[in-house]
């Protein structure tokens, strides 16, 4: 049944990716001029050289591939400026400013809306801007599309030059409506294809002339593992093909390293390099874009963006190591409680044993208590039986199984309480892992390692990394008493005062 399940997803997949591609092709093969050139996205996709496609999980995903809107769990903002081939022999002064806005939506209409505003502006003799309205959502289980309405327009600035033109005669502008559809497939948690067709309508922004946006198809693949994102792209726009490759590398979860290449066959070829930056819900990232064919005589592009995502700090690719670790912790987590169930059961068994034996020896002692009573109240002195060695032998018997009995009581206590720990943390692990890998996940306060049980006792569950010293200093806010901690769980504590992962320690 799975597996015709996910061969009928894959079959929608494909058709829809059939569609786009046919639907662009028929677009391309028409007689069009280039305009509205794709000026990229950010600062984080153009450090991997453009190729975004399949990856589009920020705000960036307006421009890049509205299809991966949806991959968003919470409100975004984005703000661009870029300062585009610098050091002309003219002396042109090319910027680009963007800015995006993302929002999930719920109860109306199920899905992420994102807004966009883009600009290009040569000095201040040409502009082209673009402000774009898009939607996505989840279409089927790992698998989101999205579409975006943009308006464009195209705009000359007045003087002697233009106003003298009779090209300008009816006016120094020219705007239009244009449509994005894209999509993103996260066939596994490790690996997704995205499609994109940009302008599929072919807008007119012709001022004497017919003048159409050439419509514009990317295809990509990205790959995530480790704290890195692969990603490769190839792209057709007016009968012109590209292809570009980028990597990025998350250090820490605080520093991104980012490369990119790109090349085409209109000789344009260009290296890409970049980092970014999280501070909490804040990000910072930059970008340089040298060119090495195509376009001369030019210093290279700089792009700086700035990002604020509200609600919880969510990772970047180390979504899919996050996945897979709290997949280990889960399983061994499960373990854990297994073994403390265990003991517990064991634990109890030993106690009604022990209760059981404590019951007969007291019925031992109440038997020869009532048989002195009975001789006594005959006053048959001389009958009185003298052999007390059953006696004797069960009162201390009776008092060791019930001291016992007590001991087994506090630990089996102690065994509940882990029983109820390590259900919290799967609790909470579980709760972590339904977010989708690769999407951005809540933040899940877990239950603290350090647990005080009903009797007013201290416990303390081994974490990955921990020592004597580190959890001194957690208990105690003082690394030395960790001596005090070896002393109380002496039995427990490996040669040098090794402790496991798991392990779990009582706080004196």
């Amino acid at each position: 049944m799975k597996i015709e399940m996910k061969n009928q997803k894959m079959k929608s997949f494909l058709n829809l990716s059939v569609l786009l591609l046919v639907t662009g092709y028929w677009l391309l093969v028409t007689d069009v001029y280039a305009s509205f050139m794709d000026a990229g996205c950010g600062a984080r996709c153009e450090g991997m050289g453009g190729a975004f496609t399949a990856v589009s999980d920020d705000a960036n995903a307006v421009n890049a591939n509205p299809g991966g809107l949806a991959r968003i769990s919470g409100p975004e903002i984005t703000a661009l400026y870029g300062r585009m081939h610098m050091g002309l022999t003219d002396d042109s002064q090319i910027g680009r400013g963007y800015f995006g806005l993302v929002y999930p939506l719920k109860k109306y209409l199920p899905g992420v809306m994102g807004l966009s505003w883009e600009e290009t502006r040569l000095t201040d003799a040409y502009a082209e801007t673009s402000i774009a309205l898009a939607y996505s959502r989840k279409v089927r289980k790992n698998i989101f599309a999205g579409l975006s309405l943009k308006h464009l327009r195209k705009s000359y600035s007045s003087d002697i030059y233009t106003s003298a033109d009779p090209l300008f005669s009816s006016g120094y502008g020219k705007s239009s409506i244009a449509l994005d559809v894209g999509g993103v497939y996260r066939f596994s948690p490790k690996y997704s294809v995205g499609l994109v067709v940009k302008n599929v309508n072919q807008p007119d922004i012709g001022i004497a002339s017919k003048d159409p946006v050439p419509a514009h198809i990317k295809a990509g693949f990205a790959y995530f593992a480790a704290s890195n994102i692969f990603s490769a792209d190839l792209g057709i726009r007016d009968g012109s093909f590209t292809a570009s490759a980028g990597a990025e590398r998350w250090l820490y979860k605080k520093l991104a390293l980012r490369l990119g290449l790109l090349g085409g066959s209109d000789s344009r070829r260009q290296f890409n390099m970049g980092f970014g930056t999280r501070y909490s819900s804040f990000l910072m990232d930059y970008s340089f874009t040298l060119p090495i064919g195509g376009i001369a005589d030019t210093s290279g592009s700089h792009r700086i963006s700035f990002s604020v995502r509200f609600g919880a700090e969510t990772p970047e690719a180390g979504d899919v190591d996050d996945f897979e670790s709290l997949k280990k912790q889960l399983s061994e987590t499960v373990k854990a409680m297994n073994t403390a169930q265990e003991r517990a059961l064991a634990q109890e068994r030993q106690i009604m044993e022990l209760e059981k034996r404590v019951r007969s020896q007291a019925e031992i002692m109440k038997s020869f208590a009532d048989k002195q009573k009975q001789d006594y109240a005959h006053v048959i002195m001389p009958e009185v039986s003298t052999d007390t060695s059953k006696a004797e032998s069960a009162a201390p018997e009776g008092g060791r199984a019930a001291e016992s009995v007590l001991e087994l009581k506090k630990e089996l206590e102690k065994s509940r309480a882990e029983i109820e720990f390590f259900k919290n943390r799967m609790g909470s692990l579980e709760e972590k892992m339904t977010k989708k890998p690769g999407k951005p996940m809540d933040k899940v306060e877990e239950p603290s390692a350090l647990q005080k049980l009903p009797d007013g006792r201290k416990i303390y569950v081994v974490q990955d990394g921990d020592t004597l010293q580190s959890i001194a200093e957690k208990a105690y806010g003082n690394s030395s008493k960790w001596i005090d901690i070896y002393k109380a769980n002496s039995k427990n504590v490996g040669r040098g005062g090794e402790v496991k992962p798991g392990q779990i320690l009582t706080i004196p």
